[in-house]
């Protein structure tokens, strides 16, 4: 009997899979071939280089960009259309999260996921063609007066290759340390450790708060490739023995 609850996660599961891409339980897409460029098909979920220039990491769409129209046929409060942001938003190159450990924990279980894509030609006119994209997107622009380049006369798809990278990563004390993901071609693990102690209602627990930041500094690429520098369906995995302190809700535990 399918219940609302599984109804509810077939959407969130189709909905990553439009937004992000490929999750870890999706075998039928861990090596898809997209038709066009993966930060074009893809909404969110990539991390850009960290020194890549600020034209590859602001989005293609700014803030204020996408109205349905203007005068007296758009929206009803279309005569004076919103003014942009005055901050640019740009891509991330870094996604992290944070939790507590008993203070006895010096070692977790970290895997990084992400998704590498590669640009290749077509090898048959049967497969996906690449959309029609804009110049941009293509060559580099030519100086005024000099011929543009030739587009290549076949066609464009990215190939996804799916990575899985497990780290058994050694706490530092009341520190900062940055490793390196193997197999990565520049991705970096950093790890912010430092102690607290907790109140709870049995008293106080000496604990570790934990920060994870998975940074991408690949070297940035230029042109047509320069999404293969991106690392796309980032994810973080963490486990610990013993296990992780719960986050409470501590609310009126000394409410009298």
């Amino acid at each position: 009997m399918t219940t609302s609850a599984d109804i509810r996660a077939a959407m969130v599961r189709t909905l990553h899979r439009d937004l992000i891409g490929p999750g870890r339980e999706d075998e039928d897409l861990a090596r898809e071939v997209l038709p066009a460029r993966p930060s074009r098909w893809y909404l969110t979920g990539f991390l850009v280089p960290a020194k890549a220039e600020g034209d590859q990491r602001a989005p293609l769409v700014q803030e204020g960009e996408l109205t349905s129209g203007e005068g007296a046929e758009g929206l009803d409060d279309s005569d004076e259309a919103d003014s942009p942001s005055a901050r640019p938003g740009f891509l991330p190159s870094s996604m992290g999260l944070s939790f507590l450990l008993p203070k006895a924990v010096s070692q977790v279980r970290v895997t990084i996921r992400w998704g590498d894509y590669r640009a290749d030609y077509a090898t048959t006119p049967e497969e996906t063609p690449l959309l029609a994209d804009p110049a941009s997107e293509g060559e580099d622009e030519s100086a005024e007066g000099a011929p543009s380049l030739a587009k290549p006369t076949r066609r464009t798809v990215w190939h996804r290759a799916p990575r899985a990278e497990p780290m058994d990563l050694l706490l530092p004390d009341n520190d900062t340390a940055e490793h390196d993901v193997p197999n990565s071609n520049g991705l970096k693990l950093n790890v912010v450790v430092r102690p607290t102690r907790l109140r709870l209602p049995e008293g106080e627990l000496a604990a570790r708060s934990v920060s994870l930041f998975l940074v991408n500094r690949r070297a940035p690429l230029r042109g047509r490739r320069a999404d293969e520098a991106s690392a796309f369906q980032a994810a973080l995995t963490v486990e610990s023995d013993p296990p992780f302190i719960s986050r409470q809700d501590a609310r009126g535990y000394w409410s009298e």
